[in-house]
């Protein structure tokens, strides 16, 4: 991890601010950070017997930035746009079961990308593809969940997935899924697509991690978690996978071949 996050104790959202211009502040509004890592500023909003924790001396331990006790994150990307979609609830409830030494961040600028252009993947990148590549490059995994429409990737998600090509971000990264499909098909010419695609740019495949869990949209409540016992365990052996790939290395993965841009 590159930036310098810090956790707010009400609601429990972990934030960062990756660069000047990026403006982070968690879900119940209180804690904010920006300015990114190097002149970072927090924000907070006061309320009695609350407070935020600063989370930078867990990033880089005595035992070096390697070790197995430093703060790991996971950045959650979530391939539905839809109000009340069963993956983005699915991945929001992975704050309230991953384990002590993992913080998870759910990214929130699928529909500000802008259509993918080869010719615009320059050096001055639109703000939304250089705040995802940030994003990307910070997290020490990324977790996945994405429907499936018309037998394959949404198009906003396959968009989003375009656009990771060319700076090479999640080329040997540690990447895993959650299908949430309910459906007889399961999905799975989504994830058949998705896997194809995470092969060409060079992912690593954390397969203990990729699960099939179910989530119905009765399932979601008003606060948009899932809140069933099953489901959550489920949830919580998925990230527990990814930490113990994260914290011990084990080659479990299928790493792709180098990404092109021809």
């Amino acid at each position: 991890m590159t930036g310098r996050p810090a956790r707010c104790d009400v609601c429990g959202d972990v934030v960062d601010s990756l660069h000047p211009w990026d403006v982070q502040t968690c879900s119940c509004g209180r804690l904010t950070l920006s300015r990114g890592p190097k002149h970072r500023r927090v924000q907070w909003r006061a309320e009695p017997g609350a407070g935020w924790t600063d989370l930078c001396g867990e990033l880089d331990p005595a035992g070096g930035a390697e070790g197995t006790d430093r703060l790991r994150q996971v950045l959650l990307i979530s391939g539905s746009l839809r109000n009340g979609s069963t993956n983005t609830a699915l991945l929001r409830t992975s704050k309230a079961v991953a384990p002590p030494r993992l913080a998870t961040v759910l990214y929130d600028g699928l529909d500000e990308l802008p259509h993918f252009n080869p010719d615009h993947d320059v050096s001055l990148l639109h703000p939304a593809v250089a705040d995802l590549r940030a994003r990307i490059a910070s997290a020490d995994a990324v977790l996945l969940s994405t429907p499936e429409y018309a037998g394959g990737l949404p198009g906003s998600f396959k968009n989003l997935l375009d656009w990771t090509v060319g700076g090479g971000e999640i080329y040997g990264k540690p990447v895993a899924w959650v299908n949430a499909s309910a459906s007889p098909t399961g999905a799975a010419d989504a994830y058949e697509s998705l896997r194809k695609v995470l092969g060409y740019v060079g992912a690593v495949v954390v397969e203990p991690a990729c699960a099939h869990i179910p989530v119905t949209r009765n399932a979601i409540g008003a606060d948009g978690h899932v809140a069933d016992p099953s489901i959550r365990a489920r949830l919580g052996d998925v990230l527990g996978a990814l930490l113990a790939h994260l914290e011990h290395g084990r080659a479990v993965g299928v790493a792709g071949q180098p990404p092109t841009t021809a």
